[in-house]
């Protein structure tokens, strides 16, 4: 039974894992949404906006992800709860 049990739980840890990513990463895209429309106020062309929007989201990302703030968001990460 153990050998039907162990492929099916590590499946379930990375799915876990991959909405739990793209948790963050909708997190991060819609908190930066106003960094796009204040360097566009700032006089930066839109291509400029977007580049800094996306840089200012994917830093957000790195940050909760690697070092786990993430899990402040989402307890279900921790490892107490997957187990």
């Amino acid at each position: 039974m153990k050998k039907y049990y162990d492929p099916v739980v590590e499946t379930m840890r990375k799915k876990q894992r991959l909405g739990a990513n793209l948790a963050l990463a909708y997190m991060s895209l819609i908190s930066n949404t106003d960094v796009y429309s204040d360097m566009l106020e700032r006089g930066a062309t839109k291509k400029e906006a977007a580049w800094v929007a996306l840089g200012s989201a994917a830093g957000m990302y790195g940050v909760d992800r690697y070092l786990h703030l993430g899990e402040v968001f989402y307890d279900d990460l921790t490892a107490e709860s997957i187990k």
